[in-house]
């Protein structure tokens, strides 16, 4: 039943780590992981259900997944002072909703590419079984990030006292 469900590290990681920084980081997150990514995906050869891959995949153009990449880290940010404030649970299942976009936006490019739409049984239970195993990992991604960032003296969560501004300085 799960054949050929797969857990997407590089996505996974990449919207965790999104939400623990700014918009500058993420964009140039954005633009190495989906880089890598069409490195990986598009230069190679595809291996897959032939159900789901029946024409090559090399017909896609390269970065279109830096795009996507950047519109899934735009969803997180807006949900990166829920994390900051120590309430991990909504952006964490952001993230597995973000993953679950990005399947879906991939699916249909390389329907347009094909020019052909088709949506299989088999597509539509590979993208959601992919997604939901791909969101299991998300918690532990954070708590390793979160250790991390303390270890490098960076601050993730907000503190109460300095809501709007610095008592130290005042």
């Amino acid at each position: 039943m799960l054949g050929d469900v797969r857990i997407l590290i590089v996505p996974v990681v990449f919207l965790s780590s999104a939400l623990t920084g700014n918009t500058s980081m993420m964009l140039i997150l954005a633009f190495l992981a989906g880089f890598l990514w069409d490195c990986q995906h598009t230069l190679s050869q595809h291996t897959g259900f032939e159900s789901i891959y029946s024409e090559k995949i090399e017909s896609i153009t390269f970065g279109y997944t830096i795009i996507l990449y950047a519109v899934m880290g735009a969803i997180t940010l807006g949900f990166t002072p829920l994390f900051r404030a120590g309430k991990w649970k909504i952006p964490a299942a952001v993230i597995g909703v973000t993953v679950y976009f990005y399947l879906w936006s991939e699916y249909l490019i390389i329907n347009i590419v094909r020019g052909e739409f088709e949506i299989t049984s088999n597509a539509v239970l590979k993208i959601g079984f992919t997604a939901a195993l791909s969101t299991l990992l998300v918690p532990a991604l954070l708590l390793m990030l979160g250790k991390f960032a303390s270890l490098c003296n960076h601050t993730i969560k907000n503190d109460a006292r300095r809501r709007f501004f610095n008592p130290d300085k005042v």
